[in-house]
This record gives C-alpha cells, structure tokens and sequence, in this order.
C-alpha cells in the first residue's frame, strides 16, 4: 500500500515530537540520591577534589550521613577517619545549636528531645528565664562535654572524672608566679550537670579534685547570696549536685561554702548527715553548725540529743595544752546562740571575747570533762525543764 504525502509528514511529525519529548523528559530527570556509604569512601579517594566534593555532599545531607559517618570513624584508611569524625562532628554541633535555638524560642521553654543535660538541669533548676539563660551559655560553650550525657551514659563517671582532673590541673599554675587559668561559671554549671547523673556517683573522682571544683571563684561569685535571681539556677544547680555526693571527706567543704553562701536549701541535707551514723564526724561537726545557722524549732530536739554525743571531731593543742571538741560541745555552742545567752558566760577554752561563730567549731572545745560537764549543767539548768 503506498504511503500518501499526507501520511508520510504525519509519520514524520510524530517521530520528531515523539523524539522530542524523549530529549526533554530525559534532561527533567532528577539524578539519583548520593549514597552517603559511597561518599565515605570517596573520601579516601586520591584526588583531593573528589574528596572535598564528597565531604560537601555529606555536610548537605546532614544527620541522613551520621549512621555512614559513624561507620566511616572506625574505617581502617586514616584519611576517612579523621574526615568521617570532624565532618560528623560538625553536622551534630549544627543539629545542636538548631535544637538549642528552638529551646530558647519556645515560650515554654519544652526541651527538644535529645538535648544534652537538659532533664537534669530543669529537674534541678527549672525553666525561669535565667536559668533558661545560663543553660544555653553553658551548651553553647561545653556542648561537647554535656554530649556524654545523652550519646553515651555509661561513660558519664570517666567524662566526669575526665573533666574534674583537668579543671584540676588548670587551676594549679604550672611556676610559682603564673597565674591560675580562669574557670567560667558555664564550666562549672556543666560539670554539676554531670555530677548529678547517676553514673557519676560511681566515677572514682579523688577529693582534692571534687574539693578545687569547690574553691573556683566562679562558683562562689555565683552563690554569693549578694547575687540576686542571677545566682539562683547556679545556687539550685549546686545544692541538687552537693545532695548527690557520697565522698564522706567532701562533707565539711559542702556545709561551709553553704554557711558562706546562705544556703538554706542545704538544710535538709545536714540533717541526713547528723542522722547518718556512717558520715564523718567533721561533716558532722560542720552540719550542726548549718543548723544552728538556718535551723528553727524543728531542728532544736535534734541538737538537745546530740549533747549526749562525745565523737571527737578535732583536737587543739596551744601551749602544751590539750584541747578536744566533741560533736555535743558544738550541739552546745548552736543551742546557746538558738536561746540567746551570751556564750562567754560558758567555760569554752578558746571562745573568751570572741563573737560566736557559725563558720567553724574550732572554739568550741574544753580542756577537760569537769569544764565541759560545767557548762553542760549551766544551760541545763537554765533551758531544760526539770524532770
């Protein structure tokens, strides 16, 4: 059959647009997805622009990258390593702070899943706008340290220890005339972060590293009852972490920097102290001093049975002369100043002229039991009823 003009241009025509259509759908097509365990090995490749191109594939996809990336830290090619890790680290440092800003934009303040820390900071400190504030200084600025606690829990106690020996080493100067590096209240504010975790109860962190944390400027700049509602997520901070040690040594430095500090909220925790027959007797011997100092009515049965308690808790010795206080010495001086009397009225060996202290016991001493009976008998009389 032959073909007519008028079918053969047809034909034509169709062929052209069939062919046409081919070309544009063709050119329309998306390419197909990068394979992020492809790209990890890219980049290892020899050429250094395949392997930047690689790195800029894998920075775009994101946290879709992180299971590759992970996988790319342990590869056994150094180069994919060290590029796996600080391309890793730097999508969850941009995952963070977006999580971070979304925190801090929310009104409410309802922490993003995942955030480090931040079940344990609000627990302790609350959502208030200043603490809210001083936990994005502290992420902005130790996000790696408080990464520990939501990445890997188990490793919290050996971060934690981590961290206090380097505070440690950093605030001793190296020479005599250097300068101690200065330690930040963020700093700070996370290593009580961490300190508060359960497994950082079993991180064997060695007192003098527990006790130089206590001796940072920043934290008593930051507890100093002076300081206002500024100092008050760090005042909570601090007495939510001190309720979770267990070094019986730390005791004494604990209840001193609260009397320093005005701390009431470290009431109750004294309290177990003096109720714990395991606790040391100077933590002891500080706690009843917390007492005296914050206690009221409540408290004053609790110090009347500890009059009965000869623990020695230190002994003085000043000129030849032998001086030891007791746990019910200190129970005395605290029930003295709870009634008013004047304490020079009572024969302490070394209070004299001095006003009574809150800060220490070591006035509160006898030389022996005939001086410490006397005095004993003196506020019994005045302050007990007789039976």
């Amino acid at each position: 059959m032959r073909c007519t003009p008028q079918c053969f241009w047809t034909k034509r025509v169709g062929s052209w647009l069939f062919g046409l259509l081919l070309v544009v759908g063709t050119a329309h097509a998306e390419p197909p997805a990068p394979n992020p365990d492809q790209l990890v090995q890219q980049l290892g490749h020899p050429s250094f622009r395949m392997r930047e191109e690689a790195g800029k594939s894998l920075q775009a996809m994101g946290l879709a990258a992180r299971a590759a990336l992970t996988s790319g830290c342990q590869h056994s090619d150094p180069e994919i390593r060290q590029r796996s890790n600080r391309i890793l680290m730097q999508i969850l440092e941009r995952d963070l702070q977006k999580r971070v800003q979304a925190f801090l934009n929310d009104p409410q303040h309802q922490s993003p899943q995942g955030l480090p820390g931040i079940e344990i900071y609000q627990a302790a400190v609350g959502n208030a706008p200043k603490a809210v504030t001083l936990y994005a200084e502290m992420i902005r600025n130790h996000a790696a340290l408080l990464d520990s606690v939501e990445r890997s829990p188990e490793q919290v106690g050996k971060r934690y220890a981590a961290a206090c020996q380097e505070l440690f080493i950093r605030m001793k100067p190296s020479r005599l005339f250097d300068a101690p590096t200065v330690c930040e209240q963020a700093e700070v504010a996370a290593l009580l972060v961490m300190g508060c975790h359960a497994q950082a109860a079993d991180a064997d962190v060695p007192y003098a590293q527990l006790s130089n944390l206590l001796r940072v400027p920043a934290l008593a700049h930051a507890l100093n009852p002076n300081s206002g509602d500024d100092g008050e997520p760090m005042r909570r901070l601090f007495t939510a972490w001190a309720n979770k040690q267990t070094n019986p040594q730390l005791a004494p430095r604990l209840f001193l920097l609260a009397i320093d500090s005005q701390l009431t909220a470290m009431l109750p925790l004294a309290r177990k102290q003096l109720d714990d027959p395991k606790a040391c007797p100077r933590g002891k011997g500080q706690a009843i001093l917390v007492l005296g100092k914050f206690g009221g009515p409540d408290d004053r049965p609790r110090l009347i049975r500890l009059l009965d308690d000869a623990t020695v808790v230190h002994e003085v010795i000043v000129n030849d002369t032998r001086s030891s206080i007791e746990l019910r010495d200190i129970a005395l001086a605290m029930l003295i100043a709870s009634d008013g009397d004047a304490i020079e009225q009572y024969p302490f060996d070394r209070v004299g002229r001095k006003a009574l202290s809150y800060r220490d016991y070591y006035n509160y001493g006898f030389t022996g039991d005939a001086a410490r009976q006397k005095a004993q008998t003196l506020w019994r009389n005045q302050h007990l009823p007789m039976k």
